[in-house]
């Protein structure tokens, strides 16, 4: 598809083709699907951005620079400033076309079976919020002192060997000057036939790598003949991060193997990288700050044999020939970080990285720009005046994060896939219309035939818990399921009854495993702890009525589950929502004739009427609060009247 100018696009398909200078480039738009992007223009031939959509996956990218009316310098970098393209320098009226490859990657994961662990998205930190690496379009950043560009042409690759980067904030895509890591640099020193994608991240460990899903979404991309580059250790090291520390020859080793084995698993190529020296000088030498993890990922390498690039060592060279004072260039802030480097300093490291390559990987040094990958000796670096690298044009300041509310709980609360597929629906899916999506967020993480038992040991819990944020909510309802059998071969799901510290040791049928199994409510309070933990404001529900009557009345849950979960709220000092009575009310008002349609299938699930009821009694039940955590949150559909009211 060819488009010159600007064409409202229906739907964007592959391959595009945007032609510059007929008129006035469009804004991108998710709606138009392709534009310059965050107010830049290519029309003032500064720098800009120019964004496509497209979905997750690898593309190549062939631009056309020059400009009939001017001579032009004019360099590319992409996504979140990976190094494509150095800067390119035409005369007037010469056009000179460059290809490149560029990994797209979104967060979302494939779900995991029923009653399998695992998450459907991974755990995105608040500094990767609206990051350009995890969107769903290809942005392109055309930088250089008089950026020109013609044309743009975006085709997808499948097939295509990609390179994986795993790691820390030393290797992963930096978002905004002055900090900068090899790992974004990389891609300049690869020509065409593979792609490099980029999923190190600051703050990150071998342990929480794992815990992050990060390497989950690796490994659901790696194919036979790929590559994964390792380089773990700063954060490691760490003894004070109790969940991340890994022991140098001990944890840190066996991790590192695991990585290994999973790569070699699916056909792909591991590749381990010694992290970099810190910039610490003792009379004119480096100071050695990582301990023993260089030596013990050398050690991992010989004898899993695994191919390793020493930049531990190669950096040493590459500092101490640049010296004290010069070395600072090559560290953020001009040296006052002693970690994460400059531009330069990414840049050479990067040549070093290549080195590496063309010494121990030979099956990947085929695919290296002869020219970009020139023979580099890291005791003899490349002077600082002589490289330059332009700031990227100035991104929109990152929004203020809006609180989420999540929302944990069984069927009656998200049921099926939240579509109503089966006719029945959960009233979690049903309160978003009461707030104002423009100030909160609703994450409804209820899963079906869930106890709060099981909805803890499947790691269903943990996926919330570890995305929670200060100022966040959570509204949690369980019990429907917690009496059922503790070791049943159907579902083992079942909880001991009460409040109390009672425990029961058991044989569990389905996890095939010795289990500890404890009250109801030592699990809502474990919730309730480790929600309060991360600053969150908790909310605790009843669960919602059953179609179940007695003369007349609808049975309320007082005297065990609703019941218990008050006790659990006001022990904890957390708000409590008793909507087991008030949609009982809003039922016995009904009638039963007409309460009893809304159950189609069993005494448990409503249909959408139903659902949309008890929606209403919850936002009800929050209005009726003394303080009311959520009013601020409220749309203008909150206040109007509720069908949970009395009539």
């Amino acid at each position: 598809m060819i488009i010159a100018g600007a064409f409202l696009l229906v739907a964007l398909n592959l391959p595009f083709k945007y032609t510059f200078g007929a008129e006035k480039t469009p804004a991108y738009t998710r709606v138009l699907g392709f534009g310059a992007d965050f107010d830049t223009s290519p029309e003032n031939r500064k720098p800009f951005y120019f964004s496509v959509a497209v979905p997750e996956g690898n593309f190549k990218v062939t631009v056309q620079l020059g400009s009939a009316q001017a001579a032009c310098d004019t360099m590319v970098r992409a996504e979140a400033r990976r190094f494509m393209l150095d800067t390119v320098h035409t005369r007037r009226g010469e056009i000179v076309a460059r290809s490149f490859y560029v990994n797209v990657r979104n967060s979302r994961l494939a779900p995991p079976p029923l009653n399998a662990p695992g998450g459907t998205e991974v755990r995105l930190n608040d500094r990767e919020q609206g990051s350009l690496d995890w969107d769903d379009k290809l942005t392109l950043e055309f930088n250089g002192p008089h950026p020109c560009v013609a044309s743009v042409e975006v085709t997808e690759v499948t097939g295509l060997p990609t390179v994986f980067l795993a790691g820390d904030s030393t290797v992963t895509d930096q978002p905004r000057d002055p900090t900068t890591s090899w790992g974004q640099m990389l891609p300049r020193f690869f020509g065409p036939g593979i792609a490099v994608a980029n999923h190190a991240e600051s703050g990150e460990t071998l342990k929480s790598f794992i815990t992050a899903l990060r390497m989950d979404k690796i490994l659901a991309q790696m194919k036979k003949g790929d590559y994964l580059f390792l380089q773990f250790g700063h954060n490691d090291q760490k003894e004070l991060w109790p969940q991340t520390y890994a022991e140098a020859q001990t944890t840190y080793k066996e991790y590192l193997r695991v990585f290994v084995a999973e790569a070699r698993r699916r056909g792909a190529n591991p590749v381990l990288v010694t992290p970099m020296h810190r910039r610490n000088f003792e009379n004119g030498k480096i100071v050695e700050t990582l301990g023993a993890y260089p030596e013990a990922m050398r050690q991992v390498a010989e004898e899993e044999k695994v191919p390793l690039i020493d930049l531990h060592a190669m950096s040493a060279q590459l500092y101490e020939a640049l010296g004290l004072d010069k070395s600072a260039a090559a560290f953020s802030g001009n040296g006052r970080d002693a970690t994460h480097h400059s531009a330069y300093g990414a840049y050479e490291l990067a040549r070093a990285v290549v080195r590496g390559v063309q010494d121990a990987v030979p099956d990947l040094a085929k695919y290296l720009d002869a020219q970009a990958a020139a023979p580099f000796d890291p005791a003899h670096p490349d002077a600082v005046e002589a490289l330059a690298f332009p700031a990227s044009p100035a991104l929109p300041p990152r929004p203020a994060r809006s609180p989420t509310l999540w929302v944990v709980g069984d069927s009656t609360v998200r049921n099926g896939n939240g579509t109503g597929s089966n006719g029945q629906w959960g009233w979690g899916d049903q309160i978003w219309p009461y707030f104002d999506l423009a100030k909160i967020n609703i994450a409804n993480r209820a899963l079906g035939g869930r106890s709060s038992r099981t909805f803890l040991t499947e790691g269903h819990w943990d996926e919330v818990v570890n995305r929670i944020q200060p100022g966040d909510f959570v509204m949690m309802q369980f019990g429907h399921n917690d009496a059922s059998p503790l070791d049943d071969t159907a579902r083992a799901r079942g909880t001991l009854r009460g409040v109390g510290q009672e425990t029961q040791a058991i044989e569990n049928p389905i996890m095939h495993r010795h289990e500890i199994v404890h009250t109801f409510g030592w699990y809502m309070n474990k919730f309730v702890t480790e929600a309060k933990s991360r600053g969150a404001t908790v909310i605790v529900a009843s669960p919602i009525p059953r179609l179940s009557w007695k003369d007349g009345r609808v049975n309320r849950n007082h005297a065990d589950y609703g019941g218990w979960s008050e006790e659990i709220a006001k022990a904890s000092g957390v708000a409590f929502i008793d909507i087991n009575e008030l949609i009982a009310r809003k039922y016995e008002e009904m009638g039963q004739d007409k309460v009893v349609p809304l159950f189609p299938a069993d005494n448990t699930h409503t249909n959408l009427e139903g659902a949309e009821i008890n929606a209403a009694c919850v936002i009800r039940a929050l209005q009726s609060l003394k303080d009311d955590p959520l009013a601020p949150f409220f749309s203008t559909k909150a206040k109007d009247p509720n069908v949970c009211e009395s009539k």
